[in-house]
């Protein structure tokens, strides 16, 4: 909420989501679900320097322009990178998914969250369909309160890895359209040091127990079907499941 730091944002051009509520941790949570990684490196660097520009504020009585901030921090950034990117050892070659089963078409799963900040309610959506664009199944359903989009993300992922196995799926693709939640599952680091990690921890466990599992990105316009279905599951009292025939609001999608 304060004016210095938004002129700092705007020297920056980055495509920062606004706050609307005085709520850091919402306004950081809303940042990991909506920003790649190179820009977030670059928002944190920002946000360091913000801090620094208040301290000499406080203790040495004078304040820098905001463009002369975010050029301090954008350098620093790239000082950083540039450094450690020639320390840091190339990654190894993600290991090749075992064969499918003989015969066995790969199925394709949409999933889609959706969170509402004002009352802290989740829902998910799933949307199940077969390689040729197919409708096999469809799932919409009321998640627990939460903090964020992000953990509301990473729930709506679990749940549906959990219907899919229950489905006896043994492969399939995930579709996602929350980069960071892709970027997250596809990590080779196993712990999150933040109440997400519960659920991506389940989830990657749930992955492991396919034959083959693995999850893609795709834009909001390509997961209409799933982003619809997460919408309409907060006037159910109950979860809702489709097989074969989807329902009303999503046919003309098929």
């Amino acid at each position: 909420m304060c004016d210095y730091s938004r002129l700092i944002c705007h020297e920056s051009s980055l495509h920062v989501p606004s706050m609307i509520q005085d709520d850091f941790v919402m306004w950081f949570d809303n940042a990991l679900s909506m920003l790649n990684s190179e820009e977030l490196f670059v928002v944190i660097a920002v946000m360091y320097y913000i801090w620094k520009a208040r301290n000499h504020a406080v203790w040495d009585g004078y304040l820098p322009a905001p463009s002369c901030v975010w050029r301090e921090a954008n350098s620093a950034a790239a000082a950083w990178r540039n450094t450690h990117s020639q320390q840091i050892p190339p990654k190894p070659p993600m290991p090749l998914p075992l064969p499918l089963p003989t015969g066995e078409q790969l199925q394709q799963c949409f999933i889609d969250a959706s969170f509402r900040p004002q009352t802290r309610t989740a829902s998910v959506g799933v949307v199940l369909m077969a390689h040729d664009g197919g409708f096999i199944a469809g799932l919409s359903a009321r998640l627990p309160a939460y903090f964020s989009p992000l953990m509301a993300e990473s729930l709506a992922c679990k749940e549906a890895l959990s219907w899919l196995k229950n489905r006896g799926l043994s492969a399939v693709h995930i579709f996602t359209d929350c980069s960071t939640l892709r970027d997250l599952l596809n990590s080779s680091h196993s712990e999150l040091l933040s109440y997400v990690g519960y659920s991506i921890d389940a989830s990657r466990t749930l992955m492991s127990s396919f034959i083959s599992c693995s999850i893609h990105l795709v834009p909001r316009s390509h997961n209409k079907a799933a982003h619809t279905l997460a919408a309409e599951a907060f006037s159910q009292e109950t979860p809702l499941y489709w097989d074969l025939i989807p329902p009303n609001s999503i046919a003309h999608l098929f």
